[in-house]
């Protein structure tokens, strides 16, 4: 029998948080699958994980708040992509689109990438 949480501990975690239509009970943010390449996890973010976020902006600001060495790394100090980062949601490259500003509304997962520069 699951112990209820007291009225000010904040949504359910663990076994009691439950889903509904792929979104987080008590909650309007879809939790996503998010992948990140070997690069990045050398900044201490495992390579695959979930998180909450409304838009692209919003999961690299999660990101960060949870992978501090992340900061810098995926954006430029401006907030901006870095040029060799490649961000996908739902297989589909951000960069060509509205950017960071690209709703995860209705996404599932979301791929970060680096491309190697070389010859």
């Amino acid at each position: 029998m699951a112990v209820p949480n007291p009225p000010d501990a904040g949504p359910p975690r663990g076994p009691e948080r439950r889903m509904t239509g792929g979104k987080p009970e008590g909650g309007d943010r879809s939790l996503l699958e998010v992948h990140l390449d070997s690069w990045l996890k050398e900044f201490g973010a495992p390579g695959r994980q979930t998180a909450a976020a409304d838009t692209v902006d919003q999961l690299l600001d999660e990101l960060e708040r949870r992978y501090p060495r992340l900061r810098f790394r995926i954006r430029d100090e401006t907030g901006h992509l870095r040029k060799y980062v490649r961000v996908f949601v739902d297989g589909t490259d951000i960069s060509g689109t509205t950017g960071t500003a690209t709703s995860l509304r209705e996404a599932r997962t979301v791929d970060i990438l680096h491309s190697i520069a070389g010859g």
